[in-house]
């Protein structure tokens, strides 16, 4: 391979990666961000009462779920965010989240079009079209 070839390849593998990275679809950075993104997308948000939660771990500070009829794909768009205290707080119940998190997908959904993921202090779950509306 010529120079100018070698460094077309890496610069257009760099420039691939970067556009990976930020297509991931990751809730803002606080719940308040959040929501607002969802209602701004015609999302309907409803909070949770953290004590109602003891099957998602200790530690939460705030959660809430968001829906919308999709007209596109006939299904609902779901999204269920927790955000706990700490980061630790949220790496221990990620265990336990993660395979919880997937029985929260509704039939009519595809398998593939379902995002379970743990980000910082937050766990997300739901549709791909709602956690970039949280964005």
């Amino acid at each position: 391979m010529k120079p100018h070839t070698k460094t077309a390849v890496a610069l257009i593998s760099s420039l691939l990666c970067l556009f990976l990275l930020a297509s991931c679809a990751t809730p803002n950075a606080t719940p308040e961000k959040a929501i607002e993104s969802l209602e701004n997308e015609g999302y309907t948000v409803k909070e949770k009462q953290v004590a109602g939660l003891i099957h998602f771990g200790e530690g939460i500070d705030a959660a809430f779920e968001a829906s919308k009829k999709n007209a596109k794909k006939d299904i609902t768009d779901k999204l269920y965010v927790i955000y706990y205290e700490s980061n630790s707080a949220a790496d221990t119940a990620w265990k336990s989240v993660e395979p919880l998190a997937a029985s929260y997908r509704p039939d009519e959904i595809d398998e593939g079009d379902w995002l379970v993921r743990k980000s910082g202090r937050m766990i997300f779950f739901g549709t791909r079209d709602a956690a970039y509306a949280a964005n």
